[in-house]
């Protein structure tokens, strides 16, 4: 269900991030895709795809233990990945906040890889998304029911 509505959520922050026009508009698909974002990491669809997204990372983490020799977790990537999507989305509202596309697209992964993310970044990262889910998922179920 939580799916769901966040595809319908991002679908709305794209339709404002067309229409709406002015000087502190940006804010407004932004917020909207923010809210989107903790519906899908509430979302069992991203805890799925977390599993899924393991697969191109422990790929990536076996071949690099044959080079380099040494093993990297899982875990580390998914926490880097999870914490640059953060980044991307803070960097991309300050660079030029009138258009948001970078920031929404990390939305949709940071919550995936966060689900899989270890650490103090992968923990921070956890604990907005888990945090912001509890807000997103009383306010959905407020508004129907």
């Amino acid at each position: 269900m939580y799916a769901f509505l966040a595809l319908i959520v991002w679908g709305l922050a794209e339709w404002c991030d067309r229409k709406l026009t002015g000087a502190w508009t940006w804010w407004i698909p932004l917020a909207i895709a923010i809210f989107g974002s903790m519906l899908l990491y509430a979302s069992q669809l991203s805890v799925r795809a977390s599993e899924w997204m393991l697969v191109p990372v422990t790929w990536v983490t076996e071949l690099w233990a044959m080079v380099a020799g040494e093993p990297l977790p899982t875990t580390w990537v998914m926490s880097a990945i999870a914490g640059a999507c953060l980044l991307v989305t803070v960097w991309d509202v300050v660079k030029d906040h009138a258009y948001n596309g970078k920031a929404r697209f990390a939305l949709i992964i940071a919550p995936i890889a966060a689900h899989q993310a270890d650490g103090w970044v992968g923990g921070l990262v956890d604990a907005v998304h888990s945090a912001g889910a509890e807000i997103a998922v009383m306010l959905t179920g407020g508004m129907l029911g």
